[in-house]
């Protein structure tokens, strides 16, 4: 609309359109003449602006001076309809559409006109378009200065800003919640936006640093530029920004890792107690001091035990404490494990129990022990060495060697050394990488940690340095090949990645003189050839970099969403569509659309959201008759059932356990039971999306 001639936006479902037919005989100029007739008709700019004539004048949205230079300068005759439509000339169609709004006497007039037909469009051969919009017949009318379509100025403001700026629906809600705020003042707002733009220098927003990087002109255009800006923020600048202020300085943690029957802090985890980066990584009792990674004599119930400090800890009471790994003695071990070389070693020798941690009180400790873990350097003296791991997983004693563990951080990260005088802050940064995944530096719960009951994980990880899956690499925390991807057998403990085992690797990766020698070792070992972001970080590359449960556990939904929509007949479809908008939603849900046709448009979060209705749709009106016949029968003959309605039941049954998991694994804390009851569930999700759908999910690599 050009701005000196029309300053209002009048809606569209208040708007009437009259539609000139123009006669084959009727010259261009006789009507052109008519459209300068009706312009001259309206009233005055200056009228217009009046709120009295905000809906009760005829306005024509085309400016007759702008149609007399674009229309084309020729007599020529048309055989199909004229429309002047919206102040817009398309030269593609010979169509002109004249949008008026009411004024009675101009409507009768326009509307007998033999030329003007109202709702509809004919075109040449006389077929009638069906009608998209209309304005309502009846309606209750307003009185007021802004009627009869508005009942006041400020709907008739709202409404006008609405529709000139195209504001979105959340964009709407906002507004409507700030001036409904019972702290929301008129007089308050500013008034220049660029004013109120400048506010955001008063913002604890870090700098924003920018440096180029070059292109590769590989298969670009060649008017691609050789270098592009690259942006980024640094980490100081946040630390420091948090740093600097008070609100959440005073509720940020630095002591010592917390043992809690519920955990839901990062320092109720593992990797905070462990490393003497983030927690405490000595305990001073009766003048002597205890390092993590040490070993010591204790008393408990009676006994004398030896055992690993792991960890130094804080109980909920407040009271430090040791975490450790007890240490056996041959005639503790498992039968199973009676060998006549263990006990002729058993002297000498004890045995690590790994996944079974106690908690040592200070008075409990007795004093220090002299022992050699006989993957570490030789000491000069020591009374004891431990050469095995005895741990338990799927309910069966496992025995492997020492070399395969997870080293404690004590055992690879220097002593730190601070002042008394000096305070030490230590950070626990929490990264991401936006590459489908969050590949965090913490102790979250991981899946492939609890189990092998997880597909579709991401891909790869530069962070570890670990190269994509392929056929024998596995991923980057266990070494599981494509075989062994769904097998509840698998032992991801025996067979996981080890960091010593990794940085072993690497070492010799670099020390290759040859390119094509280094490419053959990175293939064979599954490692890049570049070094990762974090490489010279002292960490754990495999430990902390735990498989990403949200986008492992969506991917997985989203598979079985899609199989579940590709069994449904033609009436199954039309039953899934009816209860689907029916069916009870929350009201902080966004709107869905319908996963039938618009289900790989879905995000994640969508997904997880559809997958806790997924079984209450399914139990209203899922029948034998809803699914594909050769479907039915396929399933009903692999899964060795009777009936029909058995299949149903089987159907039912894997979405309620899909979306009993996908309701643990997001909990947001975690018991002991709650592990052993998360453990049960993904091993129970794992078997029946194999044995219902073994061509989607049996073997889904990483």
């Amino acid at each position: 609309l050009k701005p000196n001639f029309l300053q209002t936006i009048i809606s569209s479902s208040i708007m009437r359109r009259y539609y000139c037919k123009a006669d084959q005989s009727q010259s261009y100029s006789r009507r052109r003449n008519r459209l300068q007739k009706t312009y001259d008709n309206l009233p005055q700019q200056s009228q217009l602006n009046q709120p009295t004539h905000f809906s009760n004048n005829i306005l024509a949205y085309a400016h007759t001076e702008k149609y007399r230079q674009t229309l084309p300068q020729r007599d020529t005759k048309f055989n199909r309809h004229t429309v002047i439509e919206d102040n817009c000339y398309d030269r593609s169609d010979d169509y002109f559409d004249i949008v008026m709004h009411s004024d009675d006497a101009m409507v009768e007039d326009v509307s007998n006109n033999e030329y003007f037909y109202e709702n509809e469009r004919i075109d040449s051969d006389g077929d009638e378009s069906k009608v998209v919009e209309e304005p309502l017949d009846t309606f209750e009318e307003c009185s007021g200065q802004y009627g009869p379509y508005f009942p006041n100025f400020t709907a008739a403001m709202f409404f006008t800003w609405v529709t000139k700026h195209m504001i979105s629906t959340a964009a709407y809600n906002d507004l409507v919640t700030i001036l409904r705020h019972p702290e929301f003042n008129p007089s308050d707002i500013v008034g220049n936006i660029r004013r109120l733009r400048q506010w955001r220098t008063r913002l604890p927003l870090p700098k924003i640093y920018s440096h180029d990087i070059a292109i590769k002109p590989k298969d670009t255009p060649s008017t691609s530029v050789l270098t592009k800006p690259a942006y980024m923020v640094s980490v100081k600048d946040i630390i420091q920004k948090c740093l600097d202020n008070p609100k959440i300085y005073s509720k940020m943690y630095f002591g010592s890792g917390v043992e809690k029957s519920k955990k839901s802090e990062f320092w109720h985890g593992e990797i905070w107690k462990e490393s003497p980066f983030f927690g405490k990584n000595m305990l001073k009792i009766n003048r002597s001091v205890y390092h993590s990674g040490e070993c010591i004599y204790y008393q408990k119930e009676g006994s004398r035990n030896l055992a690993r400090i792991r960890a130094i800890i804080k109980t909920e009471a407040g009271e430090e404490c040791l975490k450790v790994d007890r240490l056996l003695t041959y005639e503790k071990l498992p039968k199973r494990f009676y060998s006549a070389e263990r006990e002729c070693n058993q002297a000498t020798s004890q045995w690590l129990l790994e996944g079974f941690p106690v908690i040592v009180q200070q008075h409990e400790v007795v004093a220090h022990a002299a022992v050699w873990f006989k993957d570490s350097t030789t000491p000069i003296e020591y009374d004891y060495e431990v050469g095995e791991i005895i741990y338990k997983i799927y309910n069966s004693w496992k025995i492997r060697s020492i070399s395969q563990r997870h080293q404690l951080p004590a055992e690879y990260i220097p002593q730190i050394v601070t002042l008394p005088e000096f305070p030490v802050l230590k950070l626990f940064i929490d990264l991401y990488a936006d590459e489908f995944g969050a590949y965090q530096l913490s102790n979250t719960v991981s899946l492939c940690q609890q189990s092998m009951d997880s597909f579709d994980l991401p891909q790869g990880n530069d962070f570890a340095r670990v190269k994509r899956h392929g056929a024998n690499h596995g991923c980057r925390t266990c070494m599981a090949d494509q075989t062994h991807l769904t097998d509840s057998k698998y032992d991801y403990i025996a067979n996981a990645r080890f960091n010593q085992e990794t940085e072993q690797k690497i070492e010799q990766l670099e020390d290759l003189s040859t390119s094509l020698a280094r490419e053959r070792w990175s293939t064979e070992h599954g490692l890049m050839l570049k070094p990762g972001p974090l490489d010279t970080l002292i960490w754990d590359r495999h430990k902390q970099t735990p498989q990403d449960a949200y986008h492992s556990m969506a991917g997985k939904t989203l598979k079985l969403l899609d199989v579940t929509m590709n069994l449904f007949s033609n009436g199954g479809q039309e039953q899934w569509l009816y209860h689907w908008k029916r069916i009870e939603k929350p009201t902080k849900w966004s709107a869905l659309p319908n996963p039938l046709t618009h289900l790989h448009s879905f995000s994640f979060s969508d997904v997880l959201n559809i997958a806790m209705l997924v079984p209450f749709i399914l139990r209203r009106f899922l029948a034998p008759a809803h699914l594909k016949s050769h479907i039915r029968c396929e399933l009903k003959r692999r899964l060795g059932l009777q009936r029909d309605s058995h299949v149903i039941n089987n159907i039912i049954k894997c979405w309620v356990i899909v979306a009993k998991s996908l309701k643990m694994v997001f909990s947001s804390c975690f018991t002991e039971l709650d592990y052993d009851a998360l453990q049960s569930t993904l091993n129970e999700e794992r078997e029946i999306l194999v044995e219902m759908f073994p061509d989607t999910f049996k073997n889904l690599p990483n």
